[in-house]
């Protein structure tokens, strides 16, 4: 089942940061390890997150889904195995890290297969899509 963030609940939230805003969706773990910043939904067994900003879509680079469900910041100079993706842009938060809260200004999140739009379908198991202002 998708979730719908609406501006009215994103006000709500009382944060700063779009990462905060992350931290607060249901069964969504978001992590950063040393340098890394890994997001995962418990129920996504195969397949990755696509995330989608205004439509266009900024996660994973290149247009297909990594192979397992956790999508991680690699390393400069470390290559991903399974997209072939230059880790310096490889960061599924990258589009996002200066972006506010108030930036946004709505959040669908589609946290498994069954659930996902039309435009994730066959390509991902889980998305995330963000409209701003």
């Amino acid at each position: 089942v998708a979730t719908f963030y609406t501006r009215e609940d994103i006000d709500r939230m009382d944060v700063q940061d779009f990462t905060s805003i992350l931290r607060r969706v249901p069964h969504l773990q978001i992590w950063d390890d040393g340098g890394r910043t890994a997001l995962k939904f418990p129920m996504c067994g195969t397949g990755g997150i696509m995330i989608r900003l205004n439509g266009m879509q900024v996660w994973p680079l290149g247009g297909a889904a990594d192979s397992d469900a956790t999508l991680v910041q690699k390393p400069t100079g470390e290559m991903d195995g399974n997209t072939g993706v230059d880790p310096t842009g490889a960061d599924p938060l990258e589009a996002f890290r200066t972006m506010s809260a108030s930036d946004v200004e709505a959040m669908e999140v589609y946290p498994n297969s069954s659930s996902l739009p039309v435009e994730a379908v066959g390509n991902a198991c889980a998305a995330i899509l963000v409209w701003t202002r």
